[in-house]
């Protein structure tokens, strides 16, 4: 479906080193090590809410000419008891506003 830059150098772990596609493994690294560090309340059943907006640019081939090969994206998770995606949506807004409250759009 989509193709992936590589540059021409490895990793620390020796693997062709490719440049981001998606901001989507920052949500999963950052929940990941939220249950981590609230394990003990996670046993207990009272872990706190995950809360995280991800920017960052991202790199992608397109077959449209008209879209660049890199280009910023912005995914937000939260995970809680009563969050719904009314107040994800808010937030997220929220962030971008905030965010590009002083570029020209």
């Amino acid at each position: 479906m989509q193709d992936t830059f590589y540059v021409d150098m490895n990793d620390e772990n020796g693997q062709p080193y490719c440049l981001r596609t998606h901001t989507s493994p920052m949500q999963i690294r950052y929940a990941t090590a939220h249950a981590k560090k609230h394990a003990a309340a996670l046993a207990a059943g009272d872990i706190p809410e995950v809360r995280v907006i991800v920017p960052g640019r991202t790199y992608r081939v397109d077959t449209d000419a008209t879209h660049p090969p890199m280009f910023h994206q912005a995914a937000g998770l939260w995970l809680g008891e009563t969050v719904t995606f009314k107040d994800l949506k808010l937030t997220h807004s929220q962030f971008c506003k905030a965010f590009l409250a002083n570029h020209d759009m």
